[in-house]
């Protein structure tokens, strides 16, 4: 894990940029947010949760994970209706391997 130090530019999912204002043992804060973010995790849990993120890249990464899950679950979802289900036997048994389930 990096060492998060005070002057360092994290970015919140909608890419605003929050600089880094104090940092403790636990927990630092950032520019215009009261929370204390978790030094481990980069997030705020609270009444939701705020991810921050070290760059946008891995900003970028951590969304198309996201996209690629809700599109694998929605398909799912649309195709497999219990006991008739349209995927053959087949291909889950193909998605469990290549998940190794």
């Amino acid at each position: 894990m990096e060492t998060i130090k005070v002057g360092d530019v994290l970015f919140t999912r909608d890419l605003t940029p929050r600089q880094v204002t104090k940092v403790g043992r636990k927990y630092f804060y950032v520019s215009n947010r009261p929370e204390p973010f978790v030094k481990e995790t980069l997030e705020y849990r609270g009444y939701r949760t705020i991810q921050l993120y070290k760059d946008k890249q891995t900003l970028s990464d951590s969304n198309e994970v996201e996209d690629n899950f809700r599109k694998i679950q929605s398909h799912i979802n649309k195709y497999y209706t219990g006991s008739g289900s349209n995927i053959s036997l087949d291909k889950l048994r193909e998605i469990v391997k290549i998940l190794d389930l």
